[in-house]
């Protein structure tokens, strides 16, 4: 029998099997797929996630700055197989019971790539958060480039997609995140283009392959904008 501190890891160590060996295991890809077709929580996985934090909390009870700390490795956890569930749930907690380490812009943004796919605006208010809590400088530019992704995701908010954008730009010219920047300015440009507003998008196609040169990306762009054009 597994004495109370190994229970949180050993459930953890079913959850993560439970979707494959190893991070890069050749299986583990199709099973991350397979758990979006389960309603939410009810994976074998996330059911054991379920248990890991239940035992954590049971472990914890009485040193809370330790359960803290545990909760925000949950939700930073970079295996893949530490599902979006499970860092949904730790996050939870750390707002009922830790609500500063919640608004820290490390932990909200984490947070928010669990949300990315399921709750687009619970997402995109973490990041918001995350950028109004003054974050680091090496950690500025991914929030930006996270907020931007979840704007670019309706027309509505193609204003606000701008703005994020129009901060992220000058992160281009250092190479530490000139990728962000340009899959930013692409992403910008779709954007446009699906908000029904060609002439900005083309502005922005070229702006990319002035900046950055052509690929098969921004030609497949630039082709579908010039075909719908009126």
């Amino acid at each position: 029998m597994y004495a109370l501190t190994e229970l949180p890891d050993a459930y953890a160590s079913i959850a993560r099997g439970l979707i494959g060996q190893s991070p890069n295991d050749s299986t583990t890809g199709t099973h991350l797929i397979r758990l979006h077709t389960f309603a939410d929580g009810t994976h074998p996985a996330d059911r054991a996630w379920q248990a890991c934090l239940a035992a954590l909390a049971e472990m914890h009870a009485a040193t809370p700055e330790e359960y803290q700390t545990a909760l925000c490795a949950i939700l930073k956890d970079p295996d893949i197989r530490c599902t979006p569930y499970a860092k949904r749930l730790a996050y939870a907690v750390l707002e009922q019971q830790f609500a500063t380490a919640a608004q820290r812009p490390d932990v909200a943004s984490a947070a928010a790539k669990a949300f990315a796919r399921s709750d687009t605006g619970k997402a995109t208010a973490l990041l918001t958060g995350a950028l109004a809590a003054s974050p680091p400088d090496a950690e500025k530019p991914s929030i930006l480039f996270n907020l931007l992704m979840e704007q670019s995701k309706s027309v509505d908010t193609l204003e606000q997609a701008q703005a994020t954008y129009d901060q992220l730009a000058p992160y281009a010219s250092d190479r530490k995140y000139a990728s962000l920047a340009k899959s930013g300015l692409w992403h910008l440009a779709d954007l446009y283009h699906r908000a029904g507003k060609p002439d900005n998008a083309l502005a922005l196609v070229q702006q990319y392959v002035t900046t950055y040169g052509s690929d098969d990306f921004i030609d497949q762009l630039s082709a579908r904008v010039r075909a719908e054009k009126p």
